[in-house]
Formats: C-alpha cells, structure tokens, sequence
C-alpha cells in the first residue's frame, strides 16, 4: 500500500493486488479527501477487500523486505549496488530486460564467482517473495550462473621468501598475519578479529568465535611453532593478535589492509595473487606435511570436503612422489649409503630403517624432536626400545635434508638402528 499526499487534505492511495479471476496483477486505486488518519482508515478497508493483496512491486520493497526476515550482514554491499542500480524498477518486464543488460556487463567485467553472487542473491530475493505471497510470479527465468574455476595458485619457495622480503621491507605490521595466514589455513576476516582473549599459550591454540567464522561455528586454529614467541611477548597495549601502530605509536587493529597489500605484491612481482590464496597454500603445505585430511577439514572451518578443490600441490614436488615399478619404496640405495657412511661410531656397516613420528600435526618446516631414537647423526643408541605403535612409511620427501644430516628434518620420519 502506497499513502502519498498530492494537496491540501488529499491523499492517493495504490494498492497492488493480484486479480485471481483474471490471472494477473492489478492496482486498486483511490483518492481520499480528509485528514492523515483518514487516509490510513480507508486503506484499511481497502486491504480487507482486497483478499492475497500484495505489498511488494518494486526491488527497493522487496530488498527491505528481505533484509527484515534474514541476516544480510555478509552481503551488504551486494544488496545496496541492487538498490542503487535497480531499486525503483517494478518487478516485471522493467526488473528482467534490466537484469538481461545487467548480467551482460557482468559477464564482461566481472569475475564468474562475483556474476553468481549477484544472480543468487537477486534470485534468492525474487523467490522469498514470491514464497510468501507478496508477488504472484519471478519475472526472471535466465539467471546466468557461470561455472566458477577453481584458483590454483602455487608459490614455490623462492616465491615465497621474496614475498615474506618484501612485506618486512615495505608492510612490516603485515609480517605476522602473513607467516601466520602462509602457515594456518584462514580467512582474512578471522585473522584480523582475533584477539588476545582468544589467545590460549599453554594449550598452543586460538579461538575464533562463532561471530567471526564464515559458517557460523566456532573453531580453533592452532599456533605454528616459530611463532609461539611473537603471541608470547605481545605488547600489552593492544587487545587485537594482528596490530598496527598509527603515527602516534597507538596501537590498532589492522583492519581493511588492501593498499599494503597490492603494493607488496607487486613489488615481489606476483600477479593475479590474493590474500585468500594463502589459505589454499597452507591447507596444501598441512597435506603434504601428513597432517590427516580430517583434521585440515576442522582446521580451515571446511564442513564439506572443500580440499578436492582447493589442494594445490606443486607439480615439482608431486614428480618425487613417483614410484617407479620394481623398485622399493624405502630410502634409495645412495641415501643408503650416505647415512651408513657418516655414522659417528663403528667403521663398518650399520643397518637403520624408517620410522614415522606419531605427530598428528606436523608443520612442513618446524623441528621435530626425535625422542627415544636412535639416530644417525649422534650415533646414540637406546637400550629401551620405544613403546609407541610406530609404522613404516616410504622414502623420505626431501633427500637435501638427510644430505645434511642436520637435526632438523622436513620429512615427518627418523631413522632408527636395527643391526
């Protein structure tokens, strides 16, 4: 129902309604000489008449009707580009030749995945109204939801230092948010809402609140090891995990960041590279580490099995992962040789055989400590043999880090003497 006052003591009233024996929309109209109450009192009497009247005509009615029914917080600037653009178009013919030009121009300068954002969000409106009976029919019958591609992008690891430069040099107040992000599969949104309430040192975790997730639910993302000691030695002037200071030396929460962002990008000379990405890149280093997929699933917030599309394993690793037919999969007989070679004690032959580390989280870089082991490097040798249930597993990832002979392993194995 629609009240405007068009002079002294006159009021229009328009109601749309839908004619059920005709089979289409209509307007019943009239025009009321008297008071403001008035005016209210006869449209009353007109909505009673009227039986499966409608309220919603135009987009702007049936955006404000959608927003007093759902939570539209995630999609504010969607709905207001609607309403800018369509709002004062009738849901009909005007609302379908739009959206036909509309989606055209998406299509040509948009991404797939912000064209089906608009079209679901406009069709999703359309539909709950249509629902609810406040207009007979969707106009609209070509939506144009394009098949989105899923981004592969992958850093190696020259990449990566060069962009971890770049933003110590030129964003440093970035630098912990993105070792953290290249580390932990996150989203922008929950990284920069943690806060120190959130924190938990002793159990190596941090909380992200239901009203900061995605998808509603509450999760724990856990603290990579070479970065206990930045949230341990937190400054006590900020509430916020990821800061910034302003001029004055205040601390602040980071915030929107883009400009910094794009600038480290393109001085370390990536393209088409979005933060988001590094939420890709670190639930595919976690596989890659072992980490069971289960666990990455509840790591990264994913209910569905979201890694199908977002593993992006480097092609270069992937080929050291080939078994060739005949041949074990244990350690090669040079890296054999290698060990057997630069064992500290005894001269002759020593026998040692793969063992895995019972680590359900194992962090592609961190250093694993290799308890109740005898080892290669040290030559120690345990007269206790280990009660944990440990299992053979194949040759090791990184045959540079068994070259070394360091005690620092990126593989998620040891070597354990047998003879």
């Amino acid at each position: 129902m629609r009240i405007e006052r068009i002079g002294p003591s006159r009021y229009r009233l328009d109601l749309p309604y839908w004619d059920k024996r005709r089979k289409r929309a209509t307007h019943l109209r009239r025009t009321v000489v008297g008071t403001r109450a008035d005016a209210f009192r006869t449209a009353g009497e007109m909505e009673r008449h009227v039986s499966g009247s409608l309220t919603v005509w135009t987009l702007k009615d049936a955006l404000d009707y959608w927003r007093a029914h759902h939570d539209t917080a995630s999609c504010l600037s969607y709905l207001h580009i609607l309403e800018e653009l369509a709002g004062t178009l009738r849901i009909g013919v005007p609302l379908r030749d739009w959206w036909d030009g509309y989606l055209e121009w998406l299509r040509q300068n948009r991404a797939p995945g912000t064209v089906n954002k608009y079209a679901s969000m406009l069709r999703a409106i359309l539909r709950y109204a249509e629902r609810t009976g406040k207009i007979p029919e969707v106009p609209i019958r070509v939506w144009g939801i394009m098949r989105a591609p899923a981004r592969d992008v992958v850093l190696d690891e020259t990449q990566t230092a060069k962009l971890l430069n770049t933003v110590d040099r030129e964003a440093p107040h970035l630098s912990a948010i993105v070792r953290y992000a290249l580390a932990v599969p996150c989203r922008r949104g929950e990284l920069v809402e943690m806060k120190r309430e959130h924190l938990d040192l002793i159990g190596g975790r941090i909380r992200v609140p239901g009203a900061n997730s995605k998808s509603g639910a509450g999760m724990w993302k856990p603290i990579p090891p070479d970065q206990v000691e930045y949230f341990r030695t937190l400054p006590a002037d900020t509430a916020y995990l990821f800061y910034r200071r302003d001029r004055d030396g205040v601390a602040r929460p980071l915030g929107e960041f883009k400009r910094s962002w794009r600038r480290c990008l393109r001085l370390a000379g990536l393209t088409d590279f979005r933060f988001h990405d590094l939420r890709h890149i670190s639930a595919t280093a976690m596989i890659d580490a072992g980490t069971p997929t289960e666990v990455v699933n509840t790591v990264a917030g994913w209910r569905t099995d979201m890694l199908r599309r977002y593993y992006h394993r480097d092609p270069a690793k992937s080929l050291e992962l080939v078994k060739w037919p005949g041949h074990s999969s244990g350690p090669s007989s040079e890296v054999a040789e290698l060990v057997d070679k630069q064992a500290v004690n005894g001269g002759g032959s020593a026998h040692y055989e793969c063992v895995a580390l019972p680590t359900e989280l194992r962090w592609p870089d961190a250093q694993i400590y290799k308890q109740n082991h005898d080892t290669a490097i040290s030559g120690r040798h345990s007269s206790k043999p280990s009660t944990k249930n440990h299992s053979r597993i194949i040759a090791p990832r990184d045959t540079k880090s068994l070259g070394r002979m360091g005690d620092c392993l990126s593989a998620p194995f040891v070597f354990k003497k047998v003879a």
